[in-house]
């Protein structure tokens, strides 16, 4: 049975923990790992799925350069061998360890960090661009999206060969056997992901529907915590991530960040959730400019009119 090692930076709820939890799903054949820099909320969840999982570190403090991570990272290679090395994490020492000691049969999967951002503060160092491009044409890249790899092409190297995923998904909001009147977010909440607005949201949502109602399922940074309203709807971390979805109506995504490919954003739409969310780049390659709940200036009432525009339409629009 092949072996393949996948690696995150912690076990969260974000995009880069639920592609390997879904290739560990739907790769049943294979013999899986997964190894995890730190350890997070989703912890419970996937140790369900019956795979090896191992973590550099028992904390959920993240240290980008902490040397003892990267010696653990080296030292457990050694010990074990594996045929395939998928790496979702967003830097590149443990990639850089990974070719080091293996070489051979390493993906790297770059829908996340801080090399695939847009903004003009997202400047790759100096460092992790001198060993990307040192190991760029040794490995296999794929890329979340078009745009992620013209980034990458144009801060790494030129002449790479990168395989892109294609993303579109055509729309269709279909007749739900059941509204549940739920509004959600997934994933880390965070300033840049949209705290600000989740409190609004949740205090405004009865002026919709008075039987609506905002959840969150997530990490929240710790200096947040006490300023999350009392009417969000915190999920219980034993409810799995098919599960929150499945109950979900729509999830609001609003995040800042230099986002590649939201894959929170990918796996609501596998469940028939609309998704409100800015009109920037990783959108418009899901979606195209014309999915009826892009928000091209964020701003409460923008997120207010959405929300009343999905509910009046039911769920019954055509696929386009």
């Amino acid at each position: 049975m092949t072996k393949i090692l996948h690696i995150i930076q912690r076990t969260s709820y974000d995009g880069a923990a639920i592609l390997p939890q879904r290739l560990i799903s739907d790769l049943p054949d294979y013999d899986h790992h997964l190894l995890a820099c730190y350890k997070g909320s989703a912890h419970d969840e996937f140790s369900e799925l019956g795979v090896k999982l191992i973590y550099l570190s028992n904390s959920e403090t993240i240290k980008k350069y902490s040397a003892g991570k990267f010696f653990s990272f080296f030292f457990f290679l050694l010990k074990n061998k594996f045929d395939i090395i998928h790496y979702h994490h967003g830097g590149v020492g443990l990639l850089f360890i990974s070719y080091l000691i293996k070489r051979k049969k390493i993906i790297h999967h770059i829908h996340t960090g801080n090399i695939t951002g847009r903004r003009e503060d997202n400047r790759i160092p100096l460092l992790q661009k001198l060993l990307l491009k040192f190991i760029d044409k040794r490995i296999i890249t794929i890329s979340a999206a078009n745009h992620v790899r013209d980034f990458y092409l144009k801060n790494i190297f030129r002449r790479s060969k990168i395989s892109v995923v294609t993303n579109f998904c055509p729309f269709a909001f279909k007749q739900k056997n059941v509204i549940t009147k739920k509004i959600g977010y997934l994933g880390r909440i965070t300033l840049e992901k949209g705290f600000s607005y989740f409190n609004s949201i949740a205090l405004h949502i009865s002026e919709v529907d008075k039987d609506i109602t905002f959840w969150i399922k997530g990490n929240i940074n710790e200096e947040l915590q006490d300023d999350l309203s009392a009417n969000i709807k915190i999920i219980e971390p034993s409810l799995s991530i098919k599960e929150f979805l499945e109950e979900m109506d729509m999830i609001i995504f609003l995040s800042n960040a230099p986002e590649a490919m939201p894959l929170v954003i990918l796996e609501a739409v596998n469940y028939d959730v609309g998704i409100i969310c800015p009109e920037v780049e990783y959108s418009k390659e899901i979606f195209n400019q014309n999915y009826p709940l892009l928000i091209q200036y964020i701003g409460i009432n923008k997120i207010m009119e959405k929300i009343k525009f999905f509910y009046s339409n039911r769920f019954d629009r055509q696929v386009l």
